[in-house]
């Protein structure tokens, strides 16, 4: 009985770290500005003010090919929003100011009413993170 408490305290202590690993490994993916999956797309911080990843997002947007659809510009409230669209997705951009240097950056690529693209999510931020 004793040993079966200490393998279930065990299992249940190991579990966390092994969720943190994981998490770390997808971080890691995104360099110094920490990218991590979320349920429908990508998400992460990124250096530079909001004006500046804002530049950088509307740069990645032309080379990527993007089609803008809608543009919500809010520098007072400290975020602005994106929605345009490819041949086969609907991406959505928002950012919102963390700092005075720093930006978040949440991009989802949805194929359909049930289907995202977390690949292409994290992509559009790692893009925005070498644009310079």
């Amino acid at each position: 009985m004793r040993i079966e408490k200490l393998t279930t305290a065990l299992l249940l202590s190991i579990t966390p770290v092994a969720a943190g690993c994981a998490a770390a490994a997808v971080a890691g993916a995104g360099a110094a500005t920490g990218i991590y999956l979320t349920t429908r797309g990508a998400e992460g911080v990124v250096d530079g003010d909001l004006r500046t990843v804002t530049g950088r997002t509307e740069a990645v947007m032309r080379d990527l090919g993007l089609r803008v659809t809608e543009r919500k510009l809010q520098y007072d409230d400290n975020e602005v929003e994106f929605k345009a669209k490819t041949d086969d997705l609907d991406v959505s951009i928002d950012l919102k100011a963390e700092s005075a240097r720093t930006t978040r950056v949440q991009v989802e690529a949805r194929r359909n009413l049930v289907e995202w693209d977390k690949d292409y999510a994290q992509m559009v931020i790692r893009r925005i993170v070498a644009k310079r």
